[in-house]
């Protein structure tokens, strides 16, 4: 059985959820508006597989930031900002990623983050095997480029090195994020194991059978 936590956010004392399996159950039950919601964490935590995933359950609109940030030849679009505010705009959506330099007009659009802060061990390996299944399969990505052998190892901005690179970092923008002021509208929901997700998206799913309206879910709350 999984619980949602509550956990203190300084300086503002106000409640974040920490997803955690093997909790006991708890009784009381509020409400959490899903109805747009920014995806994070950092590289090859699993954001794209688990917004997709998110937004079926709901109903809702997917939105890849990579995708809308990539042209061909990994060139950055120059209208990237305002794609974003176009998708923004929107009543309900699910966007992934972690671009510094739309991420504030994201989170004060969003109703609520799901921050997937697993161990390093555990996305490393994902992009261990991510970045071997695109390799190998010639994967058209984003703007129709691929990953290749020679940009994995000697690109610093390809996965594996964004990994190693921005793990601690991210991890600690994350957090002093979700403390400031203009974001305390947001409930955070931080999924510490991929159990721990599963857990969330299952029980969105049960929840989503048994209401009209899926985007206002059941917290479980100790």
């Amino acid at each position: 059985m999984l619980t949602w936590r509550a956990v203190r956010r300084e300086p503002h004392q106000v409640a974040a959820y920490i997803l955690e399996a093997s909790l006991p159950h708890a009784a009381r039950v509020q409400q959490v508006d899903l109805s747009r919601v920014a995806v994070i964490g950092t590289s090859c935590s699993g954001k794209t597989t688990l917004a997709r995933r998110l937004a079926a359950c709901l109903d809702s609109r997917c939105v890849e930031l990579d995708a809308l940030h990539w042209d061909a030849g990994w060139t950055p679009r120059s209208d990237f900002e305002q794609q974003v505010r176009l998708v923004i705009d929107q009543p309900a959506w699910i966007i992934d990623g972690n671009y510094s330099s739309v991420r504030h007009i994201i989170w004060r659009r969003a109703t609520a983050v799901v921050w997937l802060d697993y161990a390093f061990a555990r996305i490393f390996s994902q992009a261990v095997r991510r970045t071997a299944r695109r390799v190998l399969s010639h994967e058209h990505l984003y703007g129709n480029n691929r990953e290749t052998i020679r940009g994995t190892l000697f690109d610093m901005e390809a996965p594996l090195w964004l990994v190693v690179r921005t793990y601690r970092r991210r991890r600690r923008e994350f957090q002093a994020m979700i403390s400031r002021p203009e974001y305390q509208h947001l409930t955070v929901i931080r999924a510490i194991s991929p159990q721990a997700a599963e857990t969330f998206l299952a029980g969105l799913t049960r929840e989503r059978d048994r209401k009209d309206s899926p985007r206002h879910v059941t917290r479980w709350k100790s």
